[in-house]
């Protein structure tokens, strides 16, 4: 399990669907396989990152996972990686969105 990082707090503006006022702790799970035909390693990273807060703030608990995954390889550098998660990257603006989801995937 990997921790990532935590907002500060829920905006004024974020209360209205966020069923706490207290930020959520929100982790992504690690999981070693080996695939059935032939052993293969694979590794799977599944994240939920934050609906509250902004897309920079998404950026960093996106970071962690990347950088979780980094240093998973370094310990099986054969392993094929996944990663899979909802981003909650969203904007009333598809092309916003998808840039913001862009951006964070380099």
């Amino acid at each position: 399990e990997v921790s990532l990082p935590r907002l500060g707090a829920v905006p004024l503006w974020q209360r209205l669907y966020v069923a706490k006022y207290l930020p959520e702790r929100k982790y992504a799970t690690l999981l070693r396989f080996k695939r059935f035909a032939d052993g293969a390693p694979i590794l799977l990273a599944n994240f939920h990152l934050d609906a509250a807060g902004t897309n920079a703030h998404r950026a960093e608990q996106l970071a962690a996972v990347s950088e979780a995954m980094r240093v998973a390889m370094l310990l099986e550098p054969s392993a094929a990686a996944v990663a899979c998660g909802d981003t909650n990257v969203f904007s009333f603006q598809r092309a916003r969105a998808s840039a913001a989801l862009t951006s964070m995937l380099r």
